[in-house]
């Protein structure tokens, strides 16, 4: 009886290798089945979630109540109106159109990112589709080029960007006061600048006020400009108020663009106080008795025999301009970054100080004034830097809010913010 032999150390290794060739074939085959098997269920899952909507949508129409009308909505907005399926549908955005249908939506079902194009749901090749799952729904509804106005309203008014993008900011200073109702030289600064905003982001805007005359104890100017103070009935100015852009917090800590106000006088026919803006405000134009102009690190000074004057006297600070408190006369000086210093009789105040945050300001504000600068909100967030930035005193020519040209600004301040598009 022949006996039968087992397989050689060869054979065996050659049945190993095509085992292996076979498994190197079909594992992948295998894994590429169940990956498109589980691809159709989210898939069938994300059009049994849009089916169940307009089923909602007619159902709710019916009964006339918690109505589902056209406009976007989240996957937690749609739960409330009481939109259920089964599955795993961690998080949703459908766009329902003026018919009652679903016209676009992006799920994340089972970790994949499914489309809707309002004819069928199919998987997104965007692996990080599910940390960002409103962008593909997201139309701004901003023009290129739009304009947002801001006037004079003595309140601080709000912006909220509700598109990614690029804003230009412009800011025009107000002008200073004068006691005897005359123009001079007192006029308010521009600043303008390119900045980075993301959807949601805040801003509040200030415009300044213009400085007038009064006889008595005045108030500030909306926009930090010195009061003015008279202690016998004689009009004396107000400074104007400065204009500025804050980003996050209402907070002069949080400005990233301000456009200085005039600093206020009382004669400005013979002597007008000094203009707003640049990064150094001007200083008024009387030889002896002027306040000097607000600069990017510190505010301007009371100049002048103030022994004479009488009274207690304060000299500009960060976003207020000088002023004065009791006894004898005073003028205020303009609001700014820093605000521009005060002056007594037939004296001029000095304008404030301009301010656009990129990082060489900063730096020279940092060597300049550490104890500001440390409480500065965005200095270490440096994608609010501007860029195309201009700070142009108020005795210089710009472009109006009107669009013509002026040599300073007269008035009150105004803002303005532009939507250039996306970068």
């Amino acid at each position: 009886m022949r006996k039968s032999k087992g397989f050689t150390l060869i054979e065996l290794l050659a049945v190993i290798v095509i085992l292996a060739i076979i498994a190197l074939i079909a594992v992948p085959v295998i894994l590429n089945v169940i990956e498109k098997s589980k691809i159709g269920a989210a898939e069938q899952s994300a059009q049994g979630y849009v089916d169940a909507v307009e089923k909602q949508i007619v159902t709710n129409k019916v009964k006339n109540e918690n109505l589902i009308e056209e406009g976007e909505y989240t996957k937690s907005q749609l739960d409330e109106k009481n939109v259920k399926i089964k599955g795993e549908i961690t998080d949703a955005v459908v766009v329902i159109g003026e018919k009652g249908q679903v016209t676009q939506g992006r799920f994340c079902i089972n970790g994949y990112s499914i489309d809707y194009d309002g004819k069928k749901a199919t998987k997104n090749s965007e692996a990080t589709y599910c940390t960002k799952i409103d962008s593909i729904v997201f139309v701004c509804p901003y023009e290129v080029n739009q304009v947002f106005n801001f006037e004079y309203t003595g309140n601080v008014q709000t912006f909220t960007a509700e598109c990614d993008g690029k804003y230009k900011l412009e800011v025009w200073g107000a002008e200073g006061g004068s006691g005897d109702g005359s123009t001079g030289t007192n006029k308010g600064g521009y600043t303008v600048g390119t900045i980075n905003l993301t959807r949601s982001t805040n801003t509040y805007v200030y415009v300044g006020q213009q400085g007038d005359r009064s006889t008595n104890n005045s108030n500030f100017t909306f926009g930090g400009g010195g009061r003015c103070y008279s202690s016998s009935g004689r009009q004396m100015g107000r400074g104007g108020g400065a204009s500025d852009i804050r980003i996050n917090e209402d907070s002069l800590y949080a400005r990233v663009i301000v456009a200085g106000g005039g600093g206020g006088s009382d004669y400005p026919s013979s002597y007008s106080g000094g203009a707003g803006g640049g990064l150094t405000g001007i200083t008024g134009n009387h030889a002896n008795c002027s306040g000097t102009g607000g600069t990017i690190s510190a505010g301007g000074s009371v100049r002048g025999n103030t022994t004479s004057w009488g009274g207690t006297w304060y000299n500009g600070t960060f976003g207020q301009g000088g002023y004065g408190l009791s006894g004898g006369y005073m003028n205020g000086g303009g609001g700014g970054w820093y605000g521009g210093g005060a002056s007594g009789p037939d004296g001029t105040s000095g304008g404030g100080s301009g301010w656009a945050f990129t990082e060489s300001n900063y730096t020279t504000w940092q060597n300049g004034n550490s104890s500001d600068a440390n409480q500065y909100l965005l200095k270490n967030n440096t994608e609010y830097y501007l860029t195309n930035t201009q700070l142009i005193a108020g005795n210089q020519t710009f472009k109006a809010p009107n669009g013509s040209n002026e040599t300073g600004h007269t008035g009150n301040g105004y803002a303005r913010i532009t939507y250039l598009g996306e970068e």
